[in-house]
């Protein structure tokens, strides 16, 4: 989904179906994402509830309205990859 449209659903009603879609697809994306780490041996990222997820793609989304969710996703994920 574009950014564009993302942030249209998002400021319209935060908690449309939409958004919890996109939320989950993210979810399963960090589940899947968290399995490929398992098999490099690496830390799993962190989970997150989805209201934190979709407050992430939103922010994300208002920076860089010409990008799409996976883009949101993946810099979710750059993000949480981040030594503390």
């Amino acid at each position: 989904m574009p950014c564009a449209k993302y942030i249209e659903i998002y400021e319209n009603n935060e908690d449309s179906q939409a958004v919890k879609m996109v939320g989950s697809w993210t979810q399963g994306y960090l589940s899947a994402w968290n399995r490929q780490l398992q098999f490099n041996a690496a830390p799993p990222l962190k989970s997150f509830d989805p209201e934190v997820i979709s407050l992430f793609i939103y922010r994300y989304c208002k920076d860089n309205p010409r990008k799409n969710v996976a883009a949101a996703t993946q810099a979710l994920i750059d993000d949480l990859s981040k030594p503390k």
